[in-house]
């Protein structure tokens, strides 16, 4: 990124070369759009008419979810963007110029103020640059070394500057490494790849019987678990692409949270399949469509999980909540490890098993990017007793955060009311009013608030 390394601070009489420098730094980062597009206004919501059916409102409310998402979504990636770039801008602007500019709601409208004052050619104007431009400075000593001192303060405050913008256009990816945090405990090395100094991995399918496993090196209780994936693309019949936590030992009382990505047929949308296992109870599952392609990019994926709730997000956008319910299975005791793997399920994964896996268009290869793990982890030699009781005090284990924000929440209902495919608590309760003497019983939690 040596566009961000060179840029002068705005001083008065650099202006042009300034703007040229910032201008393509926004363009390295590709948030360059920011600067031109106005901020998303949000859809009206839907309101019932006095003498509205409900069925026919709740299919206004319906067609109205995807209008809520996209603009919740094009809204956060257009703050997040300008906030940034605003940020950006005022650190590479010398102290008393940025006093004189003023707030601004955007970038846009910030640069164009910036823009009028320099290219103007008021003399009024130039009367008063000059006169805040005449601040007192008292040199260390009045030597060529002072003078490189000065200078040098400067050019480090540009180079800081441009350091932050790297930062903070980064945020919503994950940091770490999967050769130091990960084993490849099947599929190497044909169907298993790290490369990029350990953060680019790639897990290949290349026939019915093969595939690749990728597991964390120590277990854990509490925390969160996030990567970046780029799942197959075109016809992914047949394959499940995957990113979960599992504890180790005996399956029939295993803990779990899974995401898995069941493969489609060319033109048919993803399937984001759901699932917790407490105490070696699951069938928990809820199944998404994504409101994106997530084959052309990638994408976050984070699992939250502390004592009292587990978390599902995409993009940091939550999907689903599992709550901690007295009396009810919930994961506190199993140490987890974190797996991502890819393997054969065409007698399932896509339309149940109608569609099967084209082995003609092999190898099917997923992508992930970076690792970041915010875990209590277990110390080395420590039962499960003991890192569950030394995990329950860590700062992972805090009471808070026991719920969503009102702003999560309402992401929330807007995804499930848009995009949900299939819910276990949905389905049991529809099977039980239809057919009440014969459907199993609902699970308690089904009635109890998630979120």
């Amino acid at each position: 990124m040596s566009c961000l390394k060179d840029i002068p601070l705005l001083r008065g009489d650099n202006y042009s070369k300034w703007r040229k420098k910032v201008d393509l730094a926004f363009v390295c980062a590709e948030v360059d759009w920011v600067v031109d597009t106005k901020q998303p206004v949000k859809p009206a919501d839907p309101v019932r008419g006095d003498a509205e059916e409900s069925v026919v409102f709740e299919k206004i409310k319906r067609d109205h979810a995807p209008l809520e998402l996209a603009y919740s979504i094009d809204n956060q990636k257009w703050v997040n963007a300008n906030k940034k770039c605003l940020s950006f801008v005022k650190n590479t602007i010398e102290n008393a110029i940025v006093g004189s500019i003023g707030e601004c709601a955007s970038v846009g409208e910030y640069l164009a103020k910036i823009k009028s004052q320099f290219t103007g050619s008021s003399k009024m104007y130039a009367t008063q640059l000059l006169k805040q431009l005449s601040y007192t400075y008292t040199p260390i000593n009045s030597t060529r070394e002072g003078k490189g001192e000065m200078a040098m303060g400067r050019s480090s405050k540009a180079l800081l500057a441009a350091v932050a913008f790297l930062a903070v256009l980064e945020v919503g990816l994950v940091s770490a490494n999967f050769s130091d945090q990960c084993n490849i405990t099947w599929g190497a090395p044909d169907n298993a790849e790290i490369s990029d100094y350990g953060n680019h991995l790639k897990l290949f399918l290349r026939d019915n019987s093969s595939g690749a496993m990728v597991e964390t090196l120590k277990p854990f209780i509490y925390g969160s678990v996030s990567t970046m994936i780029k799942l197959i693309e075109g016809d992914s019949a047949g394959s499940v692409t995957t990113y979960y936590t599992c504890s180790d030992g005996d399956f029939s009382v295993h803990d779990e949270i899974d995401y898995e990505f069941l493969g489609n047929s060319s033109g048919d949308p993803y399937t984001i399949h759901t699932n917790v296992f407490a105490d070696g109870v699951g069938k928990r599952e809820m199944q998404f469509k994504p409101w994106f392609d997530p084959t052309t990019d990638y994408h976050n994926y984070t699992i939250f999980w502390n004592p009292c709730m587990i978390v599902w997000y995409v993009d940091s956008y939550p999907i689903r909540v599992f709550r901690n319910h007295t009396g009810l299975p919930f994961p506190t005791q199993r140490p987890m490890y974190a797996y991502s793997s890819i393997w054969n399920a065409d007698d399932w994964a896509t339309q149940g098993g109608r569609v099967k896996a084209n082995w003609t268009l092999a190898p099917f290869v997923s992508e992930y990017r970076d690792i970041d793990l915010k875990v209590c982890e277990c110390a080395d030699g420590a039962d499960d007793k003991a890192c569950a009781a030394t995990c329950a005090k860590s700062k992972y284990a805090a009471e808070e955060p026991c719920k969503l924000t009102d702003k999560e929440k309402k992401e929330m209902d807007a995804i499930q009311l848009g995009y949900t495919i299939y819910d276990y608590c949905v389905n049991a309760k529809d099977k039980a009013a239809k057919d009440p003497e014969n459907a199993k019983p609902v699970p308690p939690e089904c009635y109890l608030e998630q979120y």
